[in-house]
């Protein structure tokens, strides 16, 4: 299991909704080049991770304006929405938070069946010289 602490944690979910509005900006171009519909859902579905990973940063106390400072991709009427949304149905976004904590967890536990991290150096030293 990787160890991070504080401060990468904090890295890496505060920069979420800036590659998360990228994402989705290209994806939608793609879509609207190609004009398929389930790209043009892929867009919108990072769109709405991108948005939904601002809530991190409104838990640790920031308020919407300190989040734009932050994400310049986003506006400050984007950041309200989301907020606005969130204490409007905070239980079915808790709910949908911790299904996807849990479903997180199961991969994680797959992946470490499949790929046992122990010994992970030695059989990539042993790729290299065979």
């Amino acid at each position: 299991m990787i160890d991070l602490t504080s401060a990468q944690i904090h890295l890496a979910v505060n920069h979420l909704p800036v590659f998360g509005a990228l994402l989705a900006t290209a994806t939608l171009a793609l879509a609207a080049v190609t004009r398929r519909a389930r790209t043009r859902n892929l867009g919108f579905g990072f769109l709405v991770f991108a948005a939904l990973s601002t809530l991190p940063a409104y838990f640790s106390g920031e308020g919407a304006e300190e989040i734009v400072e932050q994400y310049p991709v986003l506006r400050l009427a984007d950041a309200y929405a989301v907020i606005g949304y969130y204490l409007r149905h905070r239980p079915e976004v808790q709910a949908y938070l911790a299904e996807r904590q849990k479903n997180c967890q199961e991969i994680r536990k797959q992946n470490q069946i499949r790929f046992e991290p122990a010994g992970v150096r030695a059989r990539l030293l042993a790729r290299r010289s065979g």
